[in-house]
């Protein structure tokens, strides 16, 4: 049977790379997310799915498809939702949306994985830098993001010894369709200042690092939550002002 690996959230920047990368490594992809774009990606090794993964029933037919297409032994988490208001204004309901979203959406599909897989299997959560920083009128996506990395432990320590690694990428700032409002140069010229690295994160950084956690090669990471960042972590704040 073909190797299968589910990513979830693939009509996005870093979901189409993902795509692109797992097909690479001869894997089928079953691609999912809510937007219509899903249905432009096709290929022989992959297999586009209109899917709400906020929604169990959504998720249960991903991963039905998955089972009928080959072996299950791969899952890459790439979904969220965003609710930028300041704390005073976002209510219960914006919790709830993108913590289904990002979060809960997150647990079903690893279990739909433990319970698909036949053999040894990883999977990998896209997060954020966010999840380990604040930032006004951020609060709902910095805690959904925080939550994964929670969830990512609590994963690879009750699993990983029935043999299923869970490990979480957490990009920077990431040049996508859904943020070309901050395109202008001189937005780009602060961000870039901002990380250490000479560049910005891409999808295809995303992608490298996300493909060879779900490899062989990366039998022995579990619990591993990994920044793509540049180094910007690492940085002082005092040395944005110099």
């Amino acid at each position: 049977m073909k190797p299968v690996v589910v990513v979830l959230g693939a009509s996005g920047g870093i979901g189409r790379a993902v795509t692109a990368e797992q097909v690479s490594r001869g894997r089928h992809v079953i691609a999912a997310a809510r937007s219509d774009q899903i249905l432009t990606l096709r290929g022989e090794n992959v297999t586009a799915v209109r899917a709400d993964a906020s929604r169990p029933e959504d998720l249960e037919k991903v991963f039905g498809i998955a089972a009928e297409t080959g072996r299950v032994e791969a899952l890459v988490h790439s979904v969220f939702a965003d609710r930028r208001v300041p704390l005073e204004q976002l209510g219960v309901q914006d919790m709830q949306q993108v913590f289904a979203a990002g979060v809960t959406s997150a647990l079903r599909s690893a279990q739909l994985l433990e319970q698909h897989r036949s053999g040894p299997a990883a999977c990998v959560l896209v997060g954020s830098i966010h999840g380990g920083f604040g930032e006004a009128g951020m609060a709902a996506y910095t805690t959904a993001k925080a939550a994964l990395r929670g969830l990512t432990l609590s994963l690879a320590v009750e699993w990983g010894p029935k043999g299923l690694r869970t490990n979480l990428v957490e990009p920077g700032f990431v040049p996508v369709p859904r943020n070309e409002h901050l395109a202008d140069r001189t937005v780009l010229k602060a961000l870039q200042r901002a990380y250490p690295s000479p560049r910005l994160c891409t999808p295809a950084d995303v992608a490298h690092l996300t493909g060879f956690l779900l490899s062989d090669e990366a039998g022995f990471i579990n619990a591993a939550v990994i920044p793509i960042d540049g180094g910007a972590s690492a940085l002082l704040p005092e040395t944005l002002a110099r």
